[in-house]
């Protein structure tokens, strides 16, 4: 229902925007998987997956592939929003102080929070046919998904290389499921807080080739920023 030029879900006005309009009052709770990408210490293996929950990228033997970004050979920080047929992701990319048994170092790291959605039809391919049903906006997922991924950057790395268990490639570190639970109240702050933040920050002409391409379909579409937005 709109309300006063937004939606109004539970007396709370969101932006007008089309992605919010089927945005469902009470909100569910999003039960989320996370995963970590990098190297392990000391340890003789590639990337690999450091530690997962209990069936996180099920389904996707190419998850770690669904978010490479090119060469991945100069460290950095970044948010990453990925929307697979069946399954949200966020992801957190840090520079990695990690170094492998042979010394090389392991440049990048990557956090995830994975949110698997509802089964499609009968007899559908995760990867073939329209995306699952949603039963959250993925627009409105991204403003709670995206926040609530951390990285701790203790120069450490989370595996120990002379933890013989490594020796399986198959092996990950158990990671805790998490849920949130969205607000609207939250939510709305923080599309006013974005909106303020990229219009400050960011040139109208590099916002507008930025969303023509998400509109194009262009993967992956980099927003380039002078400082970190909120």
């Amino acid at each position: 229902m709109a309300a006063r030029g937004g939606w109004a879900v539970n007396a709370v006005d969101l932006p007008p925007w089309p992605a919010l309009a089927d945005t469902p009052a009470p909100l569910p709770v999003l039960a989320l998987r996370r995963g970590r990408w990098g190297k392990v210490a000391g340890g003789t293996s590639d990337y690999r997956w450091l530690a997962c929950s209990p069936g996180f990228g099920a389904g996707r033997t190419d998850l770690a592939g669904a978010l490479r970004l090119g060469a991945e050979d100069h460290p950095t920080r970044g948010l990453l929003w990925r929307r697979l047929p069946d399954r949200l992701l966020a992801v957190a990319v840090a520079p990695s102080h990690a170094r492998d048994s042979a010394g090389r170092p392991s440049l990048l790291q990557k956090q995830v929070l994975e949110w698997p959605l509802a089964s499609p039809p009968s007899g559908a391919a995760p990867a073939a046919g329209p995306p699952w049903r949603l039963p959250l906006p993925a627009a409105l997922a991204a403003l709670w998904l995206l926040p609530a991924i951390a990285i701790d950057d203790d120069g450490a790395g989370p595996a120990d290389g002379n933890d013989p268990r490594w020796r399986d490639p198959a092996f990950a570190l158990p990671a805790a499921p998490t849920a949130l639970q969205p607000d609207l109240t939250i939510t709305h702050a923080r599309i006013v807080d974005g909106a303020a933040a990229l219009t400050a920050q960011v040139p109208a002409p590099v916002l507008a080739a930025w969303y023509a391409t998400l509109l194009a379909g262009g993967c992956p579409a980099v927003l380039p920023a002078p400082a970190a937005l909120p």
